[in-house]
């Protein structure tokens, strides 16, 4: 009854993009423990299942974090490992995943990934980067480098130290992000993130969307031959 509430009120909705269950140690893509990643797997294909149920394009999934101190090496080393039982789930569900990396983009490249690419969080990269963005330089650079990957946006500005806020409260260069994307001729989606304790009404929220809509048109004619 609760997977027919959610599907009417999906009806037209032309993309939807489903978080897969993190922040947890029980969900844990990274953990060296046989038990903790086949539970995880288990909880995604749960999540994959209802995904197929109510035409969702892409789940964004998080690698998750790990109780056991073996460092961040071993960490993408067991990632990397369960990466192609990942695929093989998403290509059972006929559902893309986007893993929301920070960094170490190139590993879905070296698993030979078909059905996971990339949930670009563009704040979450910058946190987590620096200012160079990792050594890419800029959002665009990374977005335009891997471009067949990228599968999902999420949306929102970063003041440095807070994230989730509106756009153009931060330092975001949404320029550079929606120029790339434009470049790339990317047909994913979009999803504003915002915290509602940080833009605080309705009405703030459909304004970002409304001015990244007008941004992305701008972009479009520039572009155009």
């Amino acid at each position: 009854a609760e997977l027919d509430q959610l599907k009417a009120a999906l009806r037209g909705v032309p993309m939807i993009d489903i978080h897969a269950p993190f922040d947890n140690y029980d969900v844990s893509f990274v953990s060296p423990n046989p038990r903790v990643l086949q539970a995880s797997l288990d909880e995604l294909e749960a999540t994959l299942e209802v995904a197929r149920a109510v035409g969702a394009q892409t789940v964004t999934l998080h690698t998750g974090s790990t109780a056991t101190r073996i460092g961040p090496d071993r960490e993408w080393a067991c990632f990397r490992k369960v990466l192609p039982e990942i695929d093989r789930l998403a290509g059972r569900y006929g559902v893309r995943i986007g893993a929301e990396l920070t960094s170490h983009y190139e590993i879905l490249d070296e698993a030979h990934t078909q059905h996971v690419g990339l949930t670009l969080d563009v704040a979450h990269i910058l946190l987590a980067g620096g200012a160079d963005y990792g050594g890419y330089g800029s959002l665009g650079r990374i977005i335009e480098r891997f471009a067949p990957r990228v599968f999902h946006m999420h949306i929102h500005d970063c003041d440095g130290q807070r994230d989730h806020l509106a756009l153009g409260a931060g330092v975001i260069d949404f320029g550079d992000v929606i120029a790339a994307l434009v470049r790339i001729g990317y047909q994913g989606g979009l999803g504003l993130e915002l915290n509602p304790e940080r833009v605080h009404t309705p009405a703030e929220a459909l304004r970002c969307a409304a001015w990244l809509r007008e941004r992305i048109r701008e972009e479009q004619a520039r572009a155009a031959p």
